[in-house]
This record gives C-alpha cells, sequence and structure tokens, in this order.
C-alpha cells in the first residue's frame, strides 16, 4: 500500500470482499467513491512480492502519473505499468519464461532481479522510455558450462473447461514415448484426497491422433 503522487488516494494490492480470485490493484480515493481496479483489464493476478517469492510492490514513476506492478502470467512474473488515474496496462519487462522479483525505481529506470528459462536470475535494468534492458551481474556465470534444460509450456484443459498452463521439462537426448502432466486442484472430488492428473501421453505412432487418459 501507498499513497498516490497528489495524496489524494491510496494504491493497494487486495480484494473488495472476501479474499477469492484473482488480487486486484486499486486506487482507494479518501474522499469516498468507488476503488478503481487499475488492471482489472488484464484479468491476471496482482503480485505484491514477499520473501523468496516473486512479484514486488507497486511504484510510482514519471512524478507519479504512473504505476509500476507485477501480474502472474502463465505461471510467470511480469512487470506492467499502467496510469495512476486508470487506463490501459502497458507492458514493460515481459516474455516467456521471464520472472520478475523485486523492484526499485529511480528517475526513468527501473531495476529487478530477472530469472529466465537459462538464468537463476540477475540483476538487470529497464530504460522506461526506450523499454530496453541491460543485465549488471553474473551470477551465473559458474554455470556457464552447464546446460540447463529448458521447459517446454503446455497447456491443459480440466474438468470444468478451464485451461491450465504448466510445462514439461525433458532431457533433450531422451527417446521414446512423453508424458506430460497436470495437476489441478480443481479436479478434486474429496477433501484429504490426492488431485487427479490430466496426462497427455504422446508417442512417435500416436502423433497421427493422440490420446489422453485420468490417471
Amino acid at each position: 500500500m501507498t499513497w498516490t503522487a497528489d495524496g489524494s488516494a491510496l494504491l493497494a494490492v487486495g480484494w473488495r470482499g472476501v479474499p477469492v480470485g484473482h488480487a486486484r490493484l486499486f486506487r482507494v480515493p479518501l474522499g469516498g467513491g468507488e476503488p478503481v481496479d487499475l488492471a482489472g483489464s488484464l484479468d491476471r493476478n496482482i503480485m505484491p512480492g514477499a520473501p523468496a517469492y516473486p512479484g514486488a510492490l507497486p511504484q510510482l514513476v514519471d512524478d507519479g502519473r504512473t504505476v509500476l506492478f507485477c501480474i502472474r502470467d502463465r505461471g510467470c512474473s511480469h512487470l506492467y505499468g499502467v496510469d495512476a488515474d486508470g487506463g490501459a496496462p502497458r507492458p514493460v519487462l515481459v516474455g516467456d519464461g521471464r520472472v520478475v522479483s523485486g523492484l526499485s525505481v529511480a528517475g526513468g529506470t527501473a531495476a529487478v532481479s530477472l530469472a529466465t528459462p537459462t538464468s537463476y536470475g540477475e540483476i538487470v535494468t529497464v530504460d522506461l522510455a526506450t523499454g530496453s534492458e541491460r543485465v549488471h551481474t553474473r551470477a551465473g556465470a559458474t554455470l556457464a558450462d552447464v546446460e540447463l534444460v529448458a521447459r517446454q509450456p503446455r497447456d491443459f484443459v480440466i474438468g470444468d473447461g478451464t485451461v491450465v498452463s504448466g510445462w514439461l521439462a525433458r532431457d533433450p537426448m531422451s527417446t521414446g514415448p512423453r508424458r506430460s502432466c497436470s495437476t489441478s486442484t480443481a479436479a478434486r472430488t474429496t477433501p484429504g484426497t490426492p488431485p487427479r492428473t490430466r496426462c497427455t501421453s504422446t508417442t512417435r505412432s500416436s502423433q497421427r491422433g493422440g490420446g489422453r487418459c485420468w490417471c
């Protein structure tokens, strides 16, 4: 939670009532009136961050005219900006497999810890005017000769029709059948029982038709 630049409202991450569904980024006017959901059009969870957890607290830039904030998208945390008075959110630091943790701003520059499919995390700055990025650390240099296994994105349809995003981590040198699984808490039928898992098995011979199973 923080104040807007003119002190007329609060910027807060939370819910309108019971904490169900996405956390929202609200502009709450102190003089009364309904809170404004600044990032609602994205339909994504706001990620305020926590110790050892991705995301970051919202921060003001452009003399208080813009709010920077993080969302969760397909399992990754991305950095967005939106006008403090409302408007269409715009991407600042996004991309498949990229995860933003922490945020500091100074002038027209934002600094974050950025993990990627080939890095566990480096300190990166972003020019907010141009979008150009600069990596300042080499924390992963000691692993330069280690070939990391890149995760392959997969989408799964669970029982209620919702599409759930997941990944398949597989040694690229492996051969034979592949099986990718997504665990769906929505498929649980009895409290305390393990969740049912939607599996998709793919082999060279089944690429013509494919197959699905509950396991």
